[in-house]
């Protein structure tokens, strides 16, 4: 799929690929909702690129010790941050 370039955005973490497929998103545009992206800055980048309107929001670690915490549990993914934010 990546090769065929079906993906907007791709990212390879700890050897597992993750992205962000083309028709996933428009199946969520197109049942009239608004698709919310959980991605990083490279992401941003390729979505930028691919010429997609959207509306970017950079959320910050509480701190630089617990970065590694986040990367470690990404299926938290903002749960986490926004649970450590409001502790």
């Amino acid at each position: 799929m990546r090769d065929r370039g079906e993906f907007i955005e791709t990212a390879i973490y700890s050897g597992n690929m993750y992205g962000t497929s083309k028709k996933a998103l428009n199946d969520v545009i197109e049942a009239g909702k608004v698709p919310l992206l959980d991605i990083d800055l490279q992401g941003v980048r390729s979505v930028k690129a691919a010429g997609i309107p959207a509306k970017y929001i950079f959320i910050e670690p509480p701190s630089v010790d617990e970065v590694p915490y986040l990367r470690c549990h990404t299926h938290l993914g903002t749960q986490a941050l926004t649970h450590s934010r409001t502790r």
